[in-house]
């Protein structure tokens, strides 16, 4: 798809009226200054969908489905964010004259693949001949057919090794660079291997090209430990599923998928013999990335690590696949085990045992919760049982809702009338009667993010005072991206528009939900207090991430101190933000 100048954008979007698209597939009604209906998204019986004209944008406030036009016919056409533009142009009739800018892109796609071929035959060629880094594969159990069938390899620790090589074969640095394979000093004078002494992991899209590559280091002592090609034409990391183009003849034939999350795990699950596996890259399973297994089984196995990282990713998948309606189990491993440890110290047999005992999301939460909570105690009972109520309200299925309400009930020993009454205040987003506090009130650090990304969208002036107290390094995750965004729309325009900020962050469904909930949220204050609140919630943003640092430097201090590498800068560093935390 080509690139779309962003007046482009802003032209398809104003001439395309979000209460007009949306009145175009259902009956609205007007309430106050909204709109409202059924929530196309989930089953409802009262309308929480609300549309704002004046701003542009929708939310549900039932399954916090949100965004502007292009995001809205995205999910009703399922189409990609360039596809929507292209929707929303022809429905008003403006002609996007793209097919000079197309050509352009299919030469530089096909000219990047030609290079990440050339790449992992020059990494592959490396690993034949460099004893070091087959030691390395041989002591994990990699086989040579391994090695041959997903075309491994290794990149030296000069830092110009392949740019040279590349170079030799008539590359030029600056497709290079476009490549990902390249990155430029921070003095801009020089370009340098981006991967260097790592093993090397070729990343196939569906069709078995060449997009991207990964990195593992062979000394654990080396950080980051995995990296991956930056973003490119051809590589959006959230869209992409390792080993899916030689996974998906045994998916259509076995009607399954077993989702893990490294590149180690599915290359030794694939040695066990069983090949209806492919890995996510370490990142939460993406819309994207559902919709490219969707296509072959609705049948999902997760087999994400046994630790508490891994549990959190499980249960984030659960809830993003329940939603898609599709069956989804576990595998339950050992504390302290991923797929690849157990494969090595237990062997395939009792691998292929793990998956036929796979637990439904039920049982998993049950069997991992039950290990850090007491059930035999009232409070444990009700931090399990919250828990399990929140995965209930994901479920498509009303009979399923009932029959998992039965089973807490059963298990937990509670009464099932007051759990029913639970679920609805948790589908309600009303605090829980059970004396937790509910999954859709925010922690304090991302409630105060919302304020201030809710504040900055009210004028230049608050966003002034706002930009001068605080950067969008303070922020964390997404929002780090929102507010970013928003200080970039505001060196253009003196009003930062909030449909115009969602069309800006592109096809992120995840930012068109937050900006939208931030935006038309009942339960929000008036501006008058959140104002008041300003200086609090920069505070707290601030604290958080320094704390967030700090953990980040003491765990890396620990690690070097493990491999007996006192590092006195490291040292200095942790002091100065500790010093930091105490005068904020």
């Amino acid at each position: 798809m080509a690139f779309i100048p962003e007046r482009i954008l802003e032209e398809v979007r104003e001439a395309n009226d979000l209460v007009e698209i949306i009145a175009s597939y259902f009956p609205l009604k007007k309430i106050g200054k909204n709109y409202k209906c059924l929530c196309p998204f989930h089953s409802e019986k009262t309308p929480s969908f609300t549309i704002s004209p004046e701003r542009q944008i929708f939310h549900c406030f039932g399954c916090s489905a949100g965004g502007n036009v292009f995001t809205f016919v995205m999910k009703m056409e399922n189409l990609t964010f360039p596809e929507s533009i292209v929707f929303l142009a022809e429905k008003a009739g403006i002609k996007l004259e793209l097919e000079k800018t197309s050509e352009e892109t299919k030469n530089l796609r096909q000219q990047l693949i030609k290079i990440n071929n050339a790449a992992a035959a020059y990494f592959y060629d490396n690993l034949t001949r460099t004893k070091r880094a087959n030691d390395y594969l041989a002591k994990r159990g990699i086989t040579e057919n391994s090695i041959k069938r997903f075309k491994l390899g290794y990149a030296e620790k000069s830092t110009e090794a392949l740019k040279k090589s590349l170079e030799k074969k008539g590359f030029s640095k600056d497709i290079l660079f476009k490549s990902g394979l390249l990155r430029l000093s921070e003095e801009k004078d020089f370009y340098y291997d981006y991967f260097r002494d790592r093993i090397i992991f070729p990343i196939q899209n569906e069709r078995g090209e060449c997009i991207a590559f990964g990195g593992r280091v062979l000394d654990d002592s080396a950080l980051p430990k995995y990296l991956n090609s930056p973003e490119t034409l051809l590589y959006h990391k959230g869209k992409v599923l390792y080993g899916f183009s030689l996974a998906k003849e045994a998916i259509g034939k076995k009607k399954r998928v077993i989702i893990v999350e490294g590149y180690l795990d599915l290359i030794k699950i694939f040695q066990a013999g069983i090949e209806n596996v492919a890995a996510s890259l370490g990142t939460a399973l993406t819309l994207d990335q559902i919709r490219v297994f969707k296509r072959w089984t609705e049948n999902i196995m997760l087999c994400f690590d046994s630790d508490e990282a891994g549990y959190i990713s499980t249960c984030r998948a659960f809830e993003s696949l329940l939603e898609e309606g599709l069956k989804v189990k576990a595998v339950f491993l050992p504390q302290g085990y991923d797929p690849d440890r157990y494969i090595t110290e237990k062997g395939a047999k009792a691998f292929q045992e793990k998956i036929d005992q796979a637990l439904d999301p039920f049982d998993y939460k049950m069997k991992f919760l039950s290990l850090k909570n007491d059930r035999s105690t009232t409070e444990g009972k009700l931090i399990i049982a919250e828990d399990l109520l929140n995965l209930i309200t994901k479920l498509q299925n009303p009979i399923e809702r009932s029959e998992y309400l039965k089973r807490v009930a059963e298990t937990m020993h509670l009464d099932e009338a007051a759990l029913i009454e639970e679920l609805k205040r948790i589908q309600k987003g009303e605090i829980h009667s059970l004396g937790l506090p509910s999954k859709k009130e925010k922690g304090s650090l991302i409630k105060a993010q919302e304020i201030l990304i809710g504040l900055s969208l009210e004028g230049k002036e608050t966003l002034e005072k706002i930009a001068n107290l605080i950067s969008p390094a303070d922020f964390t995750g997404i929002y780090q991206k929102i507010f970013g965004q928003i200080i970039e729309l505001s060196k253009k325009r003196k009003k930062v528009n909030a449909s115009d900020l969602i069309s800006n962050l592109g096809d992120n469904p995840t930012a068109g939900e937050i900006i939208s909930s931030i935006l038309l949220e009942k339960e929000k204050s008036s501006i008058e207090v959140r104002e008041k609140m300003l200086e609090d919630c920069i505070r707290r943003t601030k604290r958080e991430k320094l704390k967030e640092k700090l953990k980040s430097l003491k765990d890396l201090i620990k690690e070097r101190e493990k491999s007996g590498d006192i590092n006195f800068e490291l040292l200095a560093e942790y002091q100065h933000f500790s010093k930091l935390g105490k005068t904020h």
